[in-house]
């Protein structure tokens, strides 16, 4: 295991960017550590609410990372000289993201409509030349009871997710049913009710499989006939943090605790608890080959561990 330090504040997100760098969304901002230089992690400042309504998602390659917090949206491009802000938009609304090609960003945003009630849309932005006009490739209601955009940042308890391909987006912001939508069509696969409501979902890199955590147990169903495949005894935790593997086979989650499990899909049951003996876990992401995965911590630093 090796641990990064540097930042001494709560880390909501991280990620793999560049050539073996790690990028970590703190409360005070965003803290990249480079390969070979450890111990004096670059610092780039961002709006960042923290909690479930933040994340931090790096480009399949490395070369582009993105951010969003508090529905604010930046973007960074790797140069030679450093880590280039290439948007930063302040009033978008953005609740999700994901890179679903390199060198192209796909953002999740609420959008008030005329009369009341919120559309989402998904908007994508392809990075690799001067311009990044962003153009609207789905548009769909958003469920009952989001009668404004902007009420998103008040909610607490709610699910979002976009799938790493951009084929399923998930949602429930003010209700116990999860939504799940077909991107492409666009339309409603289903809904999913839960028996309390939940604040934490991933859906797995293929975008067949949706992570539902609502508080003592994680549920898995498959997207498509919302089916339940699976369930996941685990800690009761506020703001839990969920991360599938690049083969879809396992699944990590933090609780805020100093442990951090592993739940194996075909076995349907928890193989692996490891600690962090004085660091509370409040983040967890796999690198993109699957050989180590990222946690983040409550006083800052980050560990690298390998998945096997």
């Amino acid at each position: 295991m090796q641990v990064l330090t540097g930042p001494n504040a709560v880390i909501w997100a991280v990620d793999r960017v560049g050539a073996g760098g790690v990028a970590a969304l703190a409360d005070t901002g965003v803290f990249v550590w480079e390969a070979g230089n450890v111990d004096s992690p670059a610092f780039l400042p961002v709006v960042n609410e923290g909690r479930v309504h933040s994340d931090l998602k790096a480009s399949p390659d490395g070369e582009w990372f993105a951010s969003h917090g508090k529905g604010q949206l930046w973007c960074w491009r790797r140069t030679k000289s450093g880590w280039e802000p290439i948007i930063q938009e302040p009033e978008l609304n953005v609740c999700a993201l994901a890179f679903s090609e390199a060198g192209v960003l796909d953002t999740v945003e609420l959008k008030d409509r005329g009369g009341g009630g919120v559309d989402v849309h998904i908007v994508r932005r392809k990075l690799g030349g001067r311009k990044t006009k962003p153009e609207t490739i789905s548009t769909f209601p958003s469920p009952e009871g989001l009668h404004h955009a902007a009420d998103l940042a008040r909610f607490y308890w709610y699910c979002v997710d976009y799938s790493p391909r951009g084929q399923v987006f998930l949602f429930s912001p003010t209700d116990r049913f999860q939504h799940l939508w077909d991107v492409k069509q666009p339309k409603l696969l289903g809904s999913i009710k839960m028996r309390s409501m939940c604040n934490e979902a991933a859906l797995s890199p293929d975008g067949s499989i949706a992570a539902i955590d609502a508080g003592t147990t994680c549920y898995l169903y498959r997207v498509a006939t919302q089916e339940p495949i699976a369930t996941w005894k685990v800690k009761h935790c506020y703001s839990p943090k969920l991360a599938w593997s690049p083969d879809g086979r396992r699944l990590l989650r933090v609780d805020a605790s100093t442990t951090v499990r592993q739940f194996d899909l075909a076995s349907g049951s928890e193989v692996a608890a490891l600690g962090l003996k004085r660091h509370r876990a409040t983040a967890v992401r796999y690198s993109p080959d699957g050989l180590t995965y990222l946690v983040g911590s409550f006083k800052g630093p980050v560990a690298i561990w390998d998945a096997e």
